[in-house]
């Protein structure tokens, strides 16, 4: 009996190679690749068999598998897919000491970040940062990290020759994406074309940062420009403020849909959309279905910067309409942004973590289960990597398994005792 009366199960124990059973496990029904009957957490009670080859070959419900050789039994442990955090800062991590944020504002924050581009960073200090947040990534379950890259002049050269060096580190383990982060005000300016030009070299996403603005309009078009003659997607900060005035996520879908976009669009943020009243917001959400506009919300960092003012009680989250984007066939997914400096001084690489936090923040948690796959499946697709964060025959096994029957026990106890699958096969 673990402490708190929590009954912690006992390991795994895995074969190192071969075929093998996996019997009754809990798997959340919105990444599974089967119909089942849902428990109360909304989760499925199956078997898993794992192919030689470390895909899964078959799922069956709990008890009708009738091999009887190779099996492991699961004893009705959660087992969740890997996870995908899609919009993180790899480059800034634990910078707080170098960049604190004075006054814990949204405004402090980028204060504190213009402050610190006055003092250089090597590109072995970039990578040795990045590098240490992917590892911890990787031994928690992440699978896949797209992480935008400051690509101010004082910072790009480094950052992105760190980039490169991490991408290839990490080959076969972690896949890493890109992309190229900047104000939108500098698409207006002949940076504009050196920006997509680093994009397209990178492999990497086209970033504006996009804030009310009376140039609004030119940024976005040249944004889809930009992006539409070099086949870049475009992954959009749009609308982090208190100010119900923003409106930048509904002109990125009016946009989108008049382009006639052939590329992915994912929009960061987008927390004013929770402050416009429902007919306006619920317009928005309907261009953005259509528009296939994937948006991405950052909770706990937008829980900390927003609506704060000193001596005083926040009144609001900070955090988008995200019952309402899925209601309305949104693609949504939920990311840990900043750890660790002057946007957010927490947080690690934990995706358990990051998910429990969304649970509490924007009551994500009935069912329990009903929200995995934003932090797995949802934001594997916008990624464009449909082959992972799922748990379906022929996906490869890259699993989590939990020595804990309820998922409610494992957000408890953050995730402890886990153990992370590679191809079915123990990290």
């Amino acid at each position: 009996m673990a402490r708190g009366g929590l009954r912690r199960l006992p390991p795994l124990r895995l074969p190192w190679r071969g075929a093998y059973h996996l019997l009754d496990v809990r798997i959340p029904a919105c990444v599974a690749g089967v119909p089942a009957a849902e428990d109360g957490e909304g989760c499925l009670r199956l078997d898993v068999t794992i192919a030689k080859d470390g895909s899964i070959d078959e799922l069956t419900p709990a008890g009708e598998t009738r091999i009887r050789h190779n099996i492991v039994q699961g004893q009705g442990r959660q087992v969740w897919p890997a996870f995908a955090d899609m919009h993180v800062h790899l480059d800034k991590t634990a910078t707080w000491d170098r960049a604190p944020n004075k006054d814990g504002t949204f405004d402090g924050a980028l204060t504190a970040s213009h402050e610190a581009r006055k003092l250089p960073w090597s590109v072995s200090d970039v990578f040795a940062r990045m590098d240490a947040a992917v590892a911890e990534a990787y031994s928690t379950g992440t699978v896949a990290i797209r992480t935008h890259i400051d690509s101010s002049p004082q910072r790009a050269g480094g950052s992105w020759q760190a980039f490169a060096k991490l991408r290839a580190a990490w080959r076969g383990r972690v896949e890493v994406q890109g992309v190229v982060l900047f104000g939108a005000d500098n698409l207006l300016s002949r940076d504009g074309e050196r920006l997509a030009d680093m994009a397209a070299r990178q492999g990497a996403a086209l970033g504006p940062v996009i804030y009310p603005s009376a140039q609004l309009d030119a940024q976005i078009a040249r944004s889809f420009e930009l992006a539409d003659r070099r086949n870049l997607d475009l992954d959009f900060h749009v609308d982090e403020t208190g100010g119900a005035i923003a409106h930048g996520l509904d002109r990125i879908a009016d946009f989108a849909l008049s382009r006639g976009f052939r590329g992915q669009i994912a929009c960061g943020h987008a927390c004013s959309l929770s402050l416009h009243d429902e007919e306006r917001a619920l317009a928005t959400i309907k261009k953005l279905a259509a528009a296939r506009i994937g948006v991405v919300s950052l909770p706990a960092t937008n829980l900390y910067l927003q609506a704060r003012r000193p001596g005083a009680t926040p009144s609001w989250r900070g955090v988008t309409r995200l019952h309402e984007l899925r209601a309305g066939s949104v693609n949504v997914a939920v990311a840990g942004d900043n750890r660790q400096d002057a946007f957010y001084p927490f947080g690690d690489y934990d995706m358990v973590d990051v998910f429990r936090d969304a649970l509490r923040i924007a009551h994500l948690d009935m069912p329990m289960t009903g929200w995995i796959d934003a932090v797995t499946l949802k934001p594997a697709q916008m990624m464009g990597l449909h082959g992972l964060c799922r748990i379906a025959p022929g996906i490869n096994a890259h699993l989590i398994a939990f020595p804990y029957r309820l998922a409610a026990e494992v957000l408890a106890r953050r995730g402890e005792g886990r153990q992370v699958l590679r191809n079915g096969r123990s990290i």
